[in-house]
């Protein structure tokens, strides 16, 4: 083993371990960025419930905020099925209120833009 703390074994250098545990964390800091900076790219979204003048029926708005450099298409929203509140069903202009469905489609939405935001309204 030499002074500086590397040592050899069968002509191989082994560096030291904290030299090893620096770089380690140094990695870990730099994914966690990374991490971080696709995130802070995703889309947010923002769901308003307030009740309205029905017994058993609420207004809904959906806002996509697209916090990204390219746009976005949303598809459509599901509400999965809750043993403590039971089944919601939404209803909206472009779809019947005869016919409600657990699923709400945001095609309507369109496109968004770059740092734009889409918004849909709605019955559940």
């Amino acid at each position: 083993m030499r002074a500086d703390g590397e040592g050899s074994v069968n002509g191989t250098v082994c560096p030291r371990r904290d030299a090893v545990y620096f770089a380690q964390q140094t990695y870990n800091l730099n994914a966690a960025k990374e991490e971080r900076e696709l995130r802070e790219k995703m889309p947010a979204v923002d769901l308003q419930i307030r009740p309205n003048q029905l017994p058993s029926s609420a207004d809904v708005v959906i806002s996509i905020i697209n916090r990204s450099d390219i746009n976005i298409a949303p598809q459509d929203i599901t509400v999965l099925r809750s043993f403590e509140f039971g089944e919601f069903y939404f209803s909206s202009s472009k779809q019947s209120g005869d016919d409600p469905k657990p699923w709400l489609s945001l095609l309507p939405m369109g496109t968004i833009a770059p740092k734009a935001t889409g918004i849909m309204r709605a019955k559940v």
